[in-house]
């Protein structure tokens, strides 16, 4: 009716007209920056909550080295330090579970809220952790760390599919990505806290609880997931999250009819029953639930976590000359790096070139690392440096980031709260298997066959990749969703 008004009113008032057009443009644009504003910020604000788990994972690297030094008035053996290193990995998977369970009873935000009281809890028992008897400090370590453990596998999915939600087509891949910022990131600050208090393991923890309760704070500001109050038959509540989430009241009884259609049409196609386990037996959850699975399988056993943990240990055993604990730092910044670069471009370069291109160089790397360890001199050992860096920023660009990035967009909705946890906790107990069985490979088989290994399981995965894994970018979670229906 506008436009037909406007074709009339051209005829007396062809100026008027067209400035009209103009400001209603002009609105449009600037409703969509004030939308792709918010939307950006309540994902980061999300995502602060996943520091904990990147802060966790990187916390055996700076301090396991203090905790078994056998100096120390209280210190842990080297058993024990495998353990504290590698049983949060057990009880990720527990997480993991948990969440396919919280995320669609409690919703997105009430899961995020709890992840943080969680790490809150288990920073603050490593900090304050006995100094007198070192069989309780073990205790009381091993039992943080299994908190901590259970945090990880909570927090892999929420942030993710919380920002998918929230995300328009064009900024979902960009905002996706920002749990594996925060992972990243919770690795650097734990790195960079350990390389300048190096000499207090308790002071590095009580900071790190500190900054999970600046992330639990900033969480009052967060609006749920308006689709999730959808599905849940909230709309007046869905309606003020599309409201905060716009910053505009402009057309959001349109989006909250349209979001309704969406979500409870697709509750009343053929292929999507009511009952969770009718829908398992449906291709449009196990099709996806299957590729995903195997995309992580090469993630965990191509050895992306086991260098988070190990890394002292491993440019040691690489023959780097330079301060190991400084070598962590600039491979955490490596980290950083490459997860805001491909957070940059996913949107532009796709889910799939990126993973291939990022999974030959983390081979080529890996395989030219063990020529270095074969030929040790004072070049190879700054070229083994050099391809170390490569190899985690190339793993973060494709292996490490973009799984992480894809289960929240790839599982239907009415499933993707289950699916997202059970994909995450299969991915843990590989993750716990790899990182504990690490120290044993390299006394039976040595530090160069591993990388061997790792490196032929990365090319594995691009083959993978190529053949199996579907293009999301620029698609809507519908159309996504439609893939997997299809023959």
């Amino acid at each position: 009716m506008a436009v037909e008004a406007c074709e009339v009113d051209k005829k007396i008032l062809p100026q008027a007209c067209t400035d009209k057009n103009s400001s209603q443009h002009e609105n449009n644009r600037k409703n969509s920056k004030t939308a792709a504003k918010r939307q950006i910020l309540a994902s980061i604000v999300a995502n602060l909550t996943v520091l904990a788990s990147g802060m966790g994972f990187g916390y055996p690297a700076t301090t396991l080295s203090l905790l078994t030094d056998p100096t120390s008035i209280v210190s842990l053996t080297e058993n024990q330090g495998s353990w504290v290193a590698s049983i949060n990995t057990i009880f990720s998977p527990v997480g993991g579970l948990i969440a396919s369970y919280t995320l669609d009873k409690f919703g997105r935000k009430k899961t995020l809220i709890a992840i943080n009281i969680l790490s809150i809890i288990s920073w603050f028992i490593v900090a304050f952790s006995s100094k007198s008897d070192s069989n309780l400090m073990y205790m009381e370590i091993i039992g943080a760390r299994i908190i901590i453990g259970i945090v990880a596998g909570l927090s892999s999915s929420p942030s993710s599919v919380y920002s998918a939600e929230i995300a328009s087509p064009k900024l979902r891949g960009f905002l996706t990505v920002f749990t594996s910022v925060s992972i990243s990131s919770g690795v650097l600050i734990i790195y960079i806290l350990g390389f300048f208090i190096n000499d207090d393991w308790r002071k590095v923890a009580g900071i790190a609880g500190g900054i999970s309760i600046g992330a639990l704070l900033m969480l009052y500001f967060v609006p749920e997931s308006p689709r999730w109050l959808v599905m849940k038959d909230r709309e007046r509540q869905a309606e003020k999250s599309l409201k905060r989430l716009s910053g505009s009241k402009s057309n959001l009884k349109e989006q909250l009819q349209q979001l309704t259609e969406q979500i409870r049409g697709n509750e009343e196609t053929p292929v999507k029953p009511l009952s969770r386990w009718e829908m398992i037996k449906q291709p449009i959850f196990y099709r996806p639930l299957t590729i995903m699975m195997c995309f992580f399988t090469f993630q965990q056993l191509s050895g992306v976590f086991v260098l988070v943990v190990y890394s002292v240990k491993f440019s040691v055993a690489a023959g780097i000359t330079v301060d190991p604990f400084l070598f962590t730092v600039i491979l955490g910044v490596s980290r950083v790096m490459g997860t805001i670069v491909i957070g940059a471009l996913l949107d532009v370069l796709g889910r799939r070139l990126p993973t291939i291109i990022g999974g030959l160089g983390m081979g080529v790397s890996l395989f030219g690392i063990v020529i270095c360890m074969w030929n040790p001199c004072t070049m190879t050992k700054w070229i083994a440096a050099f391809l170390i860096f490569f190899y985690v920023f190339a793993s973060t660009i494709s292996f490490l980031v973009i799984p992480f990035a894809m289960i929240a967009e790839i599982y239907p909705q009415k499933m993707r709260g289950f699916a997202s946890g059970i994909t995450v906790s299969y991915a843990y107990i590989l993750c716990f298997l790899s990182i504990k069985l690490y120290p044993t490979l390299v006394s039976i088989i040595g530090s160069d066959y591993i990388c061997l290994m790792y490196g032929s399981i990365a090319f594995l995965g691009v083959i993978f990749v190529y053949n199996f894994l579907p293009e999301t970018s620029k698609k809507t979670l519908q159309e996504i969703e439609e893939l997997f229906t299809k023959k």
